[in-house]
C-alpha cells in the first residue's frame, strides 16, 4: 500500500501522452482509460506465481488482484466458495495461515486467505526451485515486452533480488516510502527492506505531489 499500482499508472500515462503534455489534471480524468489501453506494457514478479495457482486450485484469476477477495474474504477449499469473516462462526470453519501440522485443504472446516495462498505457494516453489525461480520468469518477460513497446513497467518490486535483477537488466528501480503506511501482515514480503535503487520517493503528500515527483523522474 505505499503506492506502486498508482505510481505505474502514473507512468503508463506519462509514456502515452509524453512529458509537455502531461498534466495531473488530465491523469486523473484518463486515467483508467489509459490504464486500460496500455497495461500490456506492465508485468508482475507475482504474475506466473497467480497464474498457476489459479489453474491449480481452479479459482478466478482475476480474484487474486481483486482486495476484497484476497484480503477480506476467506476461501473454503472444501467448497471452492468465498466466505465473509461473520459467517466463519455460522459455517462452523477454521481459519489456518498454512503451516505444517494445521492445513486448510486437509482440514475440510478449514478456510485461508488468498494472499496467504499467494505468499506460502511462492515460498515453497522457491524452496524447490530457487529463490530466483519467479525473478527469471519475469524479467524474460519483461525483456519481451520491452523488446515490441520500448518500454516495461514492473509494480510489486519487494525483494532486493527483484530490484537487482532489473537494474543489472540495463532497468531504473523506484523505492517508494509512505509514512503513514501500516503493515499488516508478518510475512517477509511486507516486511522486507530494499536497498539498491536509482531514486527514492516519499509518498508523504497529495496524489498531486506524488504525481508530478515521477514526473520529475520521467523528465531524467
Amino acid at each position: 500500500n505505499s503506492g506502486k499500482d498508482t505510481v505505474a499508472s502514473i507512468l503508463v500515462y506519462l509514456y502515452a501522452v509524453g512529458k509537455h503534455k502531461a498534466t495531473f489534471r488530465d491523469w486523473v480524468v484518463k486515467k483508467d482509460a489509459y490504464y486500460e489501453s496500455y497495461k500490456h506494457k506492465i508485468t508482475h514478479f507475482a504474475e506466473g506465481l497467480k497464474d498457476t495457482l489459479s489453474q491449480i486450485l481452479w479459482i478466478p484469476r482475476d480474484l487474486f488482484d481483486n482486495r476484497l477477495y484476497k484480503d477480506e474474504l476467506w476461501y473454503h477449499p472444501s467448497t471452492g466458495k468465498f466466505i465473509h469473516e461473520d459467517d466463519l462462526k455460522s459455517n462452523h470453519v477454521k481459519y489456518y495461515n498454512l503451516d505444517i501440522k494445521y492445513n486448510p485443504f486437509i482440514d475440510r472446516n478449514g478456510v485461508v486467505k488468498i494472499r496467504t495462498l499467494i505468499q506460502t505457494y511462492g515460498e515453497h516453489m522457491k524452496k524447490i526451485f530457487s529463490d530466483g525461480v519467479w525473478v527469471n520468469n519475469t524479467i524474460r518477460k519483461a525483456a519481451y515486452i520491452e523488446s515490441i513497446y520500448k518500454v516495461c513497467i514492473i509494480p510489486d518490486v519487494r525483494f532486493q533480488l527483484e530490484a537487482d535483477a532489473i537494474m543489472v537488466n540495463g532497468g531504473i528501480v523506484i523505492k517508494i516510502n509512505r509514512p503513514d503506511n501500516e503493515i499488516t501482515s508478518n510475512h517477509c514480503s511486507e516486511n522486507n527492506e530494499i536497498i539498491g535503487c536509482q531514486y527514492v520517493i516519499e509518498n508523504d503528500g497529495t496524489l498531486q505531489n506524488l504525481f508530478y515527483k515521477i514526473l520529475a523522474i520521467y523528465d531524467k
